[in-house]
Order: structure tokens, then C-alpha cells, then sequence
């Protein structure tokens, strides 16, 4: 740094009579500190560079985020394992444990034609290990089908509503059709009867 920047000791002896320069450990911890905010950096960035933020796309952001933090907390740096260590606490304090998180954010994944049931299978096994992953899988596929089952009560009930009465479906369909067809010609008289008038 002093080879960069001339006034750098000057600089620092200004802000902090106490501490001097910084010292070979304070320069360690700030690579640290750098490397692992380079990862909210970027995660950050991609939500933001969104008008909005999709569920399956929070998900993977937040799954790669978790990760990282994870792997850090399992670093050889004294530095960056405490760091990682604060930070896992903070965001399970935060958004709970990656095991209580909301199943619908998978759920939102696997409806993504990109991703289906298999990539989720494949989060949830790296997550949880194989055993306790098919378990997790198994409680997405029954929360999808849940919601299934919900809609489709609830679409019969709102279609049994409709059958005691006399029109079904298709001529619902074709009354509105019929509906549109008339404003079409209302509307083409209108222009018509306003060029015969000024004719």
C-alpha cells in the first residue's frame, strides 16, 4: 500500500494515533472480511437487478448463499470460520433453519420447467444427505398435491354452482361470443351512421 499510495502512512497515522499503520493481521482480516462479503455483493446484485424477485429465484439465491456460509464456516481461516460461524447464526435467526424453511419456496422450484422435481430431489439430498432428503421430497410432493387437491375441490364446487343452472360451458362460451360479435357491428353502425350524416 505504501508503494501505491505515498500518503497511506500519513493517512493512517492521522486517523489513529493509538493503532498505527495497519499490520499484517489487520490486512488478513480484511481479505477475509472482502471475500465473504463478495458474496452478499452478489447475491444483492442479482435481486436487485430484478424489477422483482421470484420465489424460485429467492430460493436458489438463498440456497447458494447458505452454502457458501456453510463452506466457510468449514475454512482452515481462523478469521473467516468465525465470520462464517456469526453469520450462519444471524440467518438462521433471521429465516430459520434451512430444515424449517418454508416448503413452498421448493415447491415454486419445482413448478419451474427448468428445474422439475429432480433438481429438487438433488437440493435436498445435497442439503440433508440422502436418507433425510427423500424425506424432505416426499413432504414437497405431498404439499404440491395438497395444493392440487384444494384447487380442484374448490374449481368443482365453483363448476357445481354453475350446472343447476341452465347454460353449461360451451354456451356460456357462445353467449359471449355472441356478446362481442354485437358490440363489433354496434360499433361499426355508429361509424357508419357518422359518415352518412356528414356525406
Amino acid at each position: 500500500m505504501y508503494m501505491d499510495d505515498h500518503k497511506y502512512q500519513k493517512y493512517c497515522q492521522e486517523i489513529s494515533t493509538l493503532r498505527g499503520n495497519p499490520s499484517a493481521d489487520d490486512w488478513k482480516n480484511v481479505k477475509a472480511f472482502i471475500k465473504f462479503l463478495n458474496i452478499f455483493y452478489q447475491t444483492t446484485l442479482k435481486f436487485s437487478g430484478s424489477l422483482y424477485a421470484t420465489s424460485n429465484s429467492f430460493f436458489h439465491e438463498f440456497f447458494n448463499l447458505r452454502n457458501a456460509i456453510i463452506k466457510h464456516t468449514k475454512s482452515d481461516d481462523r478469521t473467516l470460520n468465525d465470520m462464517a460461524g456469526r453469520m450462519k447464526s444471524k440467518l438462521e435467526k433471521y429465516w430459520g433453519k434451512f430444515e424449517d424453511m418454508n416448503m413452498l419456496l421448493l415447491v415454486a422450484v419445482m413448478l419451474d420447467p427448468r428445474y422439475k422435481m429432480k433438481y429438487v430431489n438433488f437440493i435436498l439430498t445435497d442439503a440433508f444427505g440422502s436418507l433425510l432428503g427423500r424425506l424432505k421430497s416426499e413432504d414437497v410432493v405431498s404439499i404440491l398435491t395438497r395444493l392440487y387437491d384444494n384447487y380442484n375441490d374448490s374449481f368443482f364446487e365453483a363448476s357445481s354452482d354453475n350446472i343447476g343452472g341452465d347454460t353449461s360451458m360451451s354456451e356460456v362460451g357462445d353467449l359471449l361470443q355472441s356478446k362481442w360479435e354485437k358490440l363489433l357491428e354496434d360499433e361499426g353502425n355508429i361509424k357508419k351512421n357518422l359518415i352518412l350524416r356528414y356525406i
